[in-house]
């Protein structure tokens, strides 16, 4: 791809062959604690970069060509109708009549069949403890996808091909709920903040609540939107009195009959509520809450146990010699007592002996070893309990001379297709 030798271009991170994109690459050349310091759900950040290649890794237009021209199931965009079961030559010609007529076709939720794009929210959602889904949008030239609207998540846009003029605006609603989309016959977008042509290679972030819209230029336009599913103050509150409610009785009961025609009852309620909030302020256990909403972070990447049931099949055969390694795309939380190891992914927790930590500590270093190459106390056959066990929960893979451990040429995941929509 040759990055970097052309005059004027920002030189990213060097990528090897089967790398994830990384947020470190994704905001290149802005550092991460910079970002997080004055972005992250603060304000809008443009990054110019003069590189059109660069998203190439990720998905290019020649990509969503073969994806619409393979699928399976291509969405009219008319709300009375519903998707049809599969492709033929009528609705893919609705389709490209369509676009050709101005419609933007919707890629919605590619991550979910798009490798390389599958392994990218995989990684941000690590960095993040959120989840992170990818829609594509394809536009044809001089038209634009959307009204001015804000998104109740926040997005990071990637512009893949062309070029897309964008407006932002003052966000009406600070950083909105789920429960709080933008309303277009009540509310208006808030003053113009920023007006910029998108190009190749560039990346936008926006923070939910900032309304925004844009048009494509001269040739058709295709952009990838990154979108972040954090965890909020919000539902970690709503968990706990959600958790306390369901632990104590008293705080499912009725307000008294009649409360709403009496001043006297109100204030008398309004007593008993100020003396419940205390209550239940002592009532709610802080670590629990938080572990449980540490759980559903994790809960909501996408595992990748390419292989997984061979190895299940193969698990009576791992001897002492058999070669296996960790699977890379799992970072499990490791915890440690006098007695026990844990290590926490895929929302479940492993219990190991507190003794296997030397040998754990080896194996998620990442390369390929035998039970043998173990470096703790334990005896053969305990070595090879350790790796059976670890196979059998998913952490650990088999490693094979032949086959791969991700799919590869076309990077399609599965042969799932939810095809386009069009807007």
């Amino acid at each position: 791809m040759n990055r970097g030798r052309k005059r004027g271009r920002i030189q990213g991170p060097r990528v090897t062959q089967g790398s994830t994109f990384s947020l470190t690459r994704m905001l290149h050349p802005v550092k991460r604690a910079h970002f997080v310091q004055h972005y992250w759900e603060k304000q809008p950040l443009r990054i110019r970069r003069s590189d059109p290649d660069y998203y190439s890794d990720l998905l290019t237009l020649a990509d969503v060509d073969r994806i619409v021209r393979d699928g399976q199931a291509i969405s009219s965009g008319k709300a009375s109708t519903a998707p049809f079961l599969r492709s033929n030559a009528l609705e893919l010609e609705e389709l490209y009549s369509a676009y050709r007529d101005g419609a933007t076709v919707v890629l919605q939720f590619l991550h979910e069949r798009w490798l390389a794009l599958a392994r990218l929210c995989e990684s941000l959602a690590h960095e993040f403890s959120a989840s992170f889904q990818v829609n594509a949008y394809l536009t044809p030239a001089h038209e634009k996808g959307l009204a001015p609207h804000y998104d109740t998540h926040d997005v990071f846009v990637m512009q893949v091909s062309g070029v897309k003029h964008w407006r932002v605006y003052a966000a009406p609603v600070f950083l909105p709920l789920k429960s709080q989309p933008y309303e277009s016959k009540t509310m208006q977008p808030g003053k113009l903040l920023m007006e910029f042509d998108l190009d190749e290679g560039d990346l936008l972030y926006l923070p939910r609540g900032f309304a925004h819209d844009a048009v494509s230029g001269d040739s058709a336009s295709l952009h990838l939107t990154v979108g972040v599913n954090s965890v909020t103050w919000a539902s970690v509150l709503m968990a706990a009195i959600e958790s306390a409610t369901t632990a104590d009785g008293c705080l499912r009961c009725s307000l008294p009959i009649g409360f709403a025609n009496s001043k006297r009852a109100r204030e008398n309620i309004s007593r008993q509520l100020n003396a419940l909030l205390g209550a239940l302020a002592k009532r709610i256990d802080v670590s629990a809450v938080i572990e449980d909403a540490a759980i559903a972070a994790q809960c909501s990447r996408r595992p990748f146990l390419d292989d997984h049931l061979l190895d299940l099949e193969r698990l009576a055969e791992v001897n002492r010699r058999t070669r296996v390694r960790v699977r890379l795309t799992i970072k499990p939380e490791v915890t440690t007592t006098s007695k026990i190891l844990s290590l926490i992914f895929h929302g479940k927790r492993v219990q190991l002996p507190a003794h296997t930590k030397c040998d754990v500590e080896f194996i998620l270093r990442g390369h390929e070893f035998t039970p043998d190459d173990l470096p703790g106390c334990l005896d053969q056959s305990g070595r090879i309990t350790l790796i059976r066990t670890l196979i059998r929960e998913g952490l650990v893979t088999i490693c094979r001379t032949r086959g791969r451990l991700f799919p590869t040429n076309d990077d399609r995941i599965g042969n799932r297709s939810r095809l386009p929509e069009l807007r």
